[in-house]
């Protein structure tokens, strides 16, 4: 998309407002691991305006639940000096096969 900084070009990274929580797919509770990376276009107001797959190691059912946890988030503006600005960045996320309380979770890293 064009008008978009890449984070290499940011002078103040955007941040999350909230925490960012992915819940395994309903009835999906087969251990798995792997990594999604996700592209996120920012508005100058920290608001979401494109959010894409770019490639993902797990199921389909898992990688829509992280993209609908990151569709939930607000954030604090990417800045060059000091100016808000509409940026994109590339996330990663890796699921680990970690067992918590009998529970399987995704992990932001």
């Amino acid at each position: 998309m064009l008008g978009y900084f890449p984070a290499s070009s940011l002078t103040r990274m955007p941040e999350a407002v909230g925490k960012f929580e992915v819940q395994p797919p309903a009835g999906e509770d087969a251990g798995l691991s792997g990594k999604i990376t996700i592209r996120i276009w920012l508005s100058a107001k920290g608001d979401i305006d494109s959010i894409r797959i770019l490639s993902s190691e797990v199921p389909a059912a898992y990688a829509q639940a992280a993209l609908g946890a990151f569709e939930k988030l607000r954030f604090e503006p990417a800045e060059i000096n000091g100016k808000p600005v509409r940026s994109w960045l590339d996330v990663v996320i890796e699921y680990a096969d970690l067992a918590l309380d009998g529970k399987r979770h995704g992990e932001n890293r």
